[in-house]
């Protein structure tokens, strides 16, 4: 009997410590895609980009009327522009420095050229491509590619640089 009870004790305190409903998995919550109606060029991680036949800038605005919007978009997309300009230029400047050992162009002067022919390159002739969608809340926001052609890159530095060696180097590997 003392084992019966003993038993009947354990069975009742195991019991009472197991959930009184059925362990099972929980479904995971599926995530809804966000649907944009961002243009398929447009990926918000990337400010610019260059491929084989030009440079890119990309930018997205929002405001509560699409004009605004818009400027803005317009105006953040010839920045990132110009920085990847700037990007692959100091690239190309880097790389003349380190693999043919010619100090010019790591000299500061150099550098300041580059950096001021740069900045005075005219990106307000990019090409420039819109996306456009409203909120349910109205608000407008506002997608820009602006796209200048490597040709266009190539002169723009010539008529800025003179440096024959950069500037054959920049067509190359730009």
């Amino acid at each position: 009997m003392r084992y019966f009870i003993g038993l009947l004790l354990g069975i009742i305190l195991i019991a009472g410590c197991s959930p009184s409903e059925p362990l099972t998995e929980e479904p995971e919550e599926i995530m809804e895609e966000e649907v944009t109606a961002a243009p398929g060029w447009f990926d918000e991680r990337v400010y610019s980009s260059a491929d084989t036949t030009a440079v890119y800038g990309y930018a997205m605005a929002s405001a509560s009327d699409s004009a605004s919007a818009a400027e803005l978009s317009v105006e953040t997309a010839l920045e990132n522009l110009r920085f990847e300009i700037d990007r692959r230029a100091d690239r190309v400047r880097s790389d003349l420095a380190e693999n043919n050992g010619n100090e010019a162009y790591s000299s500061p002067t150099f550098i300041i050229q580059l950096r001021n022919a740069v900045q005075e390159i005219n990106v307000d002739d990019a090409e420039l491509r819109f996306g456009h969608e409203e909120t349910e809340t109205g608000v407008h926001i506002v997608y820009t590619r602006a796209a200048l052609q490597r040709n266009q890159v190539y002169s723009l530095f010539t008529d800025l640089i003179a440096d024959n060696q950069f500037i054959e180097q920049l067509t190359s590997d730009f």
